[in-house]
């Protein structure tokens, strides 16, 4: 495993440490004594909270394969952020801070950026370069989380009412959950981490390492792997399972696994134990008839890790599974570098089907970012085409190979090429690739079936085309092309696969990128946290573009100081020690009704709440006791900060 270079360096890990702990000191906004970032000594124990005890608690937490020690050179760090704040309110703190580090001295050599800010159906993540290492960072709105972390992963089991939260704030918490209890569970944590890391680099060998389209992520690597590690160590004992042990009796178990009528998961887990004595595996988990393959996760919601698996994708599985297990049963293979390295499985791909749907990408546009985000984007769509090829046609298997492929003769030119525009930064990006998919039909199905399928199959790429090159927001046609067709084995041409980074494209389904304007737009809404990190207020930024509450307001003959906004007073009320946030009122307008009001502590401020109002309909707060205003938008009153007339 050494010489696949599966295990980053000491420097490596060293850096990563070092990033993460520089970011960690800039989103909680607390130097060290020496004012210097050091890295940390243990992922493990990194997440840590809020510096200063005049402020709520915030928890920054890593996630994901860094926090479990089984990341790569290349992964990105997955950090998630706990705390009381609403998430505008946090990501807009954020981006102050991150912008003041980026021209600090004390951050120089780390030079933080904020690449973009996403927009997606799971909520808003920003995503970062931090010691030339890539973050994506993620907020959850949590205060009794936050306030109890991280005793509160271990003590309070998932029916505990502390978890009667919304569903979009317990799927942010998912992975922080999973990692926790897997990294207090498993037998002997350095074992499973080096066995993770050799399936994971036979899965990305053999074409099955992509969670999208159906197939393996690290999640259900965890979860298979955990599953028997715990049931090699209960009969055997922790110390005499070894990581070749465990590699071999993974594949063995998964081999002869019958996908589509049983379910992995966790069969120790107390939660799942107690369930299955109830009433069978019914009571773990019921499954539908469209899950043809289910893992489950410790911690809902979501509990099946491969909803994305199709028919196609877990057939493919098992054959890659049965021939792993008859390689390593049969000792076909000489060593376990061999093994993991997939014995050319790119190159048996290429030649082990008689036709193949072949999805050509071309971009050149000025742009790397750009046609990055064009190429990831048209990956992502990939997934519906298969979805619409299994409808049309499910008498044809189809595999896809999660990568792309170059023309060899073509590839040293165009690595050459984005070298140089690398290096002068200038000039055009020419980017060309393919992705395909191997179609195979049953030995049964006839001639005419076949042909049946075949017009299917095309129909399926045309419709795929048309949709593809309708999109404005993603595709043009004056740097951009793509087109989808059937092809024979011989009319592949020498291909090989694109090795290049810097032109794989990550997008996710649903999300949205932001502009800077709307960046600047909502620094404002973070001015109440300013004021609790310094004795005096900060004057705020002015803004060219006028906000929807400004265009609201009638015009004065003489504008004076500006208002605070409803955000800023909701959050001092809320947050400020010396204010009992039980003795203010809520006004605001009602589209039918009129001016109503709500309890200041019954205000929800997350968008996916039921009863959630936004923030520009707020009229006034009023104090319980005396019936007093202390904030009115119409009449430019405000007793909380002093602002406005």
């Amino acid at each position: 495993m050494a010489e696949l270079n599966i295990f980053p360096s000491h420097e490596e890990i060293s850096k990563r440490k070092a990033a993460f702990h520089a970011l960690k000191i800039i989103l909680l906004d607390n130097p060290p004594p020496n004012q210097y970032p050091q890295a940390v000594t243990d992922t493990t124990t990194a997440s840590e909270t809020q510096a200063r005890s005049n402020q709520p608690p915030l928890i920054i937490t890593p996630v994901g394969s860094f926090a479990l020690g089984v990341h790569t050179s290349s992964s990105d760090i997955d950090v998630l952020a706990i705390g009381p704040f609403s998430t505008n309110t946090f990501f807009s703190l954020a981006i102050q801070r991150l912008r003041r580090a980026s021209s600090s001295p004390l951050f120089s050599s780390y030079q933080p950026k904020i690449l973009r800010r996403i927009y997606s159906s799971t909520g808003t993540m920003l995503e970062l370069s931090v010691n030339q290492i890539k973050f994506d960072l993620q907020y959850c709105p949590a205060a009794h989380i936050a306030s109890n972390w991280p005793r509160i992963l271990s003590t309070a089991p998932p029916g505990n009412a502390v978890w009667s939260l919304p569903a979009l704030t317990l799927t942010k918490l998912k992975a922080a959950r999973d990692l926790d209890y897997l990294r207090r569970t498993v037998p002997d944590l350095a074992v499973f981490r080096t066995a993770h890391r050799a399936v994971r680099s036979w899965a990305k060998a053999r074409g099955v390492y992509a969670q999208r389209f159906g197939y393996l992520g690290g999640i259900q690597i965890s979860v298979m792997l955990a599953r028997v590690y715990k049931a090699l160590a209960l009969t055997q004992g922790v110390t005499r399972v070894g990581v070749e042990e465990l590699v071999a009796s993974f594949f063995e178990e998964y081999a002869r696994f019958h996908w589509g009528r049983d379910m992995v998961y966790d069969e120790v887990c107390p939660w799942f134990r107690q369930k299955r004595e109830k009433g069978g595996e019914k009571e773990v988990y019921r499954r539908t008839s469209r899950e043809a393959m289910v893992v489950l996760g410790w911690f809902g919601p979501g509990l099946n890790t491969s909803g994305q698996a199709s028919v196609w994708s877990v057939r493919t599985l098992k054959e890659e599974f049965e021939r792993a297990r008859d390689q390593l049963v049969k000792e076909e293979v000489r060593s376990w570098k061999e093994f993991l390295e997939g014995s050319s499985a790119a190159e048996e791909f290429l030649t082990g089907y008689k036709s193949y749907v072949k999805v050509d990408v071309q971009y050149w546009g000025l742009s790397p970012s750009r046609g990055a985000q064009f190429v990831g984007w048209l990956e992502s769509r990939l997934v519906m085409l298969l979805v619409d090829l299994h409808r049309r046609a499910p008498g044809v298997y189809v595999r896809m190979w999660p990568a792309r492929f170059v023309e060899a003769d073509m590839a040293s030119q165009q690595a050459e090429a984005d070298e140089q525009t690398a290096t002068e930064g200038t000039g055009p990006r020419d980017y060309q690739a393919s992705y395909l998919l191997g179609l195979d039909a049953d030995i049964s199905t006839s001639k005419e079936d076949l042909k049946l399928a075949l017009g299917s199959i095309q129909t399926a790429l045309q419709r795929f085309e048309e949709a593809i090159r309708s999109d404005e927001k993603y595709f043009d046609a004056s740097n951009s092309w793509m087109s989808a067709s059937v092809v024979r084995r011989s009319e592949l041409g020498n291909l090989q696969l694109d090795t290049r980074n810097d032109w794989v494209g990550e997008y996710t389904p649903g999300e949205d990128e932001s502009d800077s304007d709307a960046e600047d737009d909502e620094e404002e809404d973070a001015s109440f946290l300013e004021d609790l990190d310094e004795a005096t207020p900060k004057k705020k930024k002015g803004k060219n573009k006028k906000t929807t509450e400004d265009q609201q307001q009638p015009p004065r003959q003489d504008p004076g100081p500006k208002l605070r906004s409803a955000a800023d007073v909701m959050n001092r009320l809320r947050w400020d020690s010396a204010i009992d946030s039980s003795e203010y009122v809520v006004g605001y307008e009602d589209r039918f009704l009129g001016v109503k009001e709500r309890a200041l502590d019954m205000w929800k401020t997350e968008q996916t709440d039921e009863e959630f109002i936004p923030q520009h309909r707020i009229v006034y707060f009023k104090r319980r006791s005396d019936g007093n205003v202390v904030w009115d938008r119409k009449m430019k009153k405000d007793e909380v900060f002093g602002s406005g007339l």
